[in-house]
């Protein structure tokens, strides 16, 4: 899936069945030889506004809240 920097999505933790609106802060494209791999920094709404890979959350990604 592809998202825009500045996008708002929401993420549905898959622990504690909770929504956190999340924002993509950054697309970072890699190109090898083989392939070209696409990734999002997201910052999430905690009070440090932590940012973590897209990747490395455990949860399931929606782009509107109407879709969660």
């Amino acid at each position: 899936m592809n998202y825009s920097v500045g996008q708002i999505i929401y993420l549905l933790s898959k622990k504690d069945i909770k929504v956190y609106p999340v924002q993509v802060i950054e697309e970072v494209t890699r190109k090898t030889i083989e392939q070209e791999i696409v990734s999002y920094v997201i910052k999430l709404p905690d009070e440090k506004e932590t940012e973590i890979l897209l990747d490395a959350v455990d949860a399931e990604v929606f782009t509107s809240i109407q879709d969660v």
